[in-house]
């Protein structure tokens, strides 16, 4: 509230204020790269074939995005079948 009359000021705070967001944001993406690449290293280490890496390593760190693709594709049946009931009503 202090530098809200103030253009310049507000201007810098804003800014600050972004950069304080994305630093940490950086960090987390850092961490997160460096884990990624150590999974994939996973199987050799282990020396999986191929459909055991895909149904011990894959499919188990994959299975919340199947979920959530189900779930929208749910959602979108539903309101789509909502909608065909109410537009062959009138």
């Amino acid at each position: 509230m202090l530098v809200a009359p103030h253009a310049r000021w507000r201007g810098l705070l804003l800014g600050f204020c972004g950069l304080l967001q994305t630093v940490p944001s950086l960090a987390l993406l850092a961490a997160l790269m460096s884990r990624v690449e150590r999974i994939g290293s996973l199987p050799a280490m282990l020396s999986l074939v191929h459909w055991q890496r895909l149904r011990l390593i894959e499919l188990p760190l994959a299975l919340p995005l199947v979920l959530a693709g189900i779930r929208t594709a749910t959602s979108i049946a539903v309101g789509t079948a909502a909608f065909a009931g109410l537009a062959r009503g009138l």
